[in-house]
């Protein structure tokens, strides 16, 4: 796809996934200025061509009957993502009509075609939040943080899972028993540079956005504002999530790669990954939530966790509210981002780098633990 084609697409795409498309697709200029010369290039302005576009309309979505007849999340999961999987060849095939009308100087019915490919997908993540199963979170919580400031919690309720895997990374072995023995609140969604510039009166971050997540912070500028917000509003210690919850709480009861399931899934639905996000972050909460109802586990930015990191942890960790190694040089990050490949967003994919390092992929989600 040429230059133009793919910004004009990217667009698209983009403004759809962030629930905005309808008036951007409409308004794309490179397309819009140039279908002036398609209607030039026929007698009235009509285009005419022995090329048909494809069919109007929402597409029917085939029914997945092996995964939708499970009752586990990643089986409902399985189900929906269905719809986007089955919405895939009909877009592919409709983009290359598309591209042939931009070839052919047809640019009215390349801007057309490419705006059916966005209601493709906009009908298959439709479809996809159907299926989803409700979310199961016990309770949430929203504290006033000051001018019109809040912060949203998920209650994570105590309970025992399988943290580590036998096919990732070598320092995610030995997979074995956590008990996170308190319930402890965790941020619905990742920080955003709304709740930053409240509390710290600056924006570190790269891409700018109210509603995006707060990029290009260290873990020691983490717990400077932490310090702040409990300050502003204490009672509650906020503070980073151990690596123990961060994995019990993305998994949310679920023991495949992703909450969602495996390799066969479809990451588009889910998480902002390398291959879904056109290699930028996204604002908070727009894809689907995880079973718990947490948003952006998976992608977005990767988010800083209490731990050091250490290669062979795991081997001696604690079974019972593991908070890492006593010292180290580099501390967790989790859930990959927007710029690493999907296998960086597994629930159990250990990320970690200096702590003092502010790129533009890093943010963090708060916790705080049930007094």
């Amino acid at each position: 796809m040429s230059g133009t084609k793919s910004l004009v697409f990217a667009v698209a795409l983009a403004c759809l996934l962030t629930q905005s498309c309808a008036r951007a697709v409409e308004t794309t200029s490179p397309i819009d200025k140039q279908s002036v010369s398609a209607q030039q290039a026929s007698p009235g302005g009509q285009v005419s061509s022995d090329i048909e576009p494809a069919l109007e309309g929402p597409l029917p979505h085939k029914q997945h009957a092996q995964c939708c007849k499970m009752t586990a999340s990643t089986g409902a999961a399985c189900c929906a993502a269905g719809a986007w999987t089955d919405a895939v060849p009909d877009a592919d095939a409709l983009m290359k009509d598309a591209d042939t009308f931009y070839e052919l100087g047809r640019y009215r019915d390349a801007a057309d075609a490419y705006r059916r490919v966005v209601r493709i997908y906009s009908d298959a993540l439709d479809a996809v939040a159907s299926q989803m199963p409700a979310v199961t979170a016990d309770a949430t919580v929203s504290v006033d943080i000051g001018g019109g400031v809040r912060l949203d919690f998920v209650l994570i309720k105590p309970g025992t899972f399988k943290m580590g895997t036998t096919d990732g990374e070598s320092d995610e072995v030995p997979v074995h028993a956590v008990t996170i023995t308190k319930p402890f609140y965790l941020g619905r969604v990742e920080v955003t540079q709304r709740q930053w510039v409240r509390v710290m009166d600056t924006d570190p971050s790269r891409f700018k956005g109210p509603d995006m997540p707060v990029d290009s912070v260290s873990w020691y500028d983490c717990e400077e504002f932490l310090k702040k917000l409990n300050e502003i509003s204490p009672g509650h210690d906020f503070r980073l999530p151990t690596e123990a919850e961060w994995e019990y709480a993305c998994r949310a009861g679920t023991t495949s790669r992703w909450w969602f399931g495996g390799d066969e899934m479809p990451m588009e639905p889910f998480g902002w990954v390398d291959t879904t996000s056109l290699n930028d972050p996204h604002p908070v909460g727009r894809l689907q939530p995880n079973p718990w109802g947490l948003y952006d586990m998976h992608g977005n930015l990767w988010e800083w966790c209490s731990d050091w990191w250490g290669h062979d942890y795991y081997g001696q960790s604690p079974s019972s509210d593991p908070q890492g190694p006593e010292y180290g040089d580099k501390k967790v990050l989790r859930g990959g981002s927007f710029s690493n490949p999907g296998p960086y967003s597994r629930s159990a994919n250990r990320g970690y780098f200096d702590p003092t390092a502010r790129r533009n992929n890093y943010g963090f989600r708060i916790a705080w633990t049930v007094k």
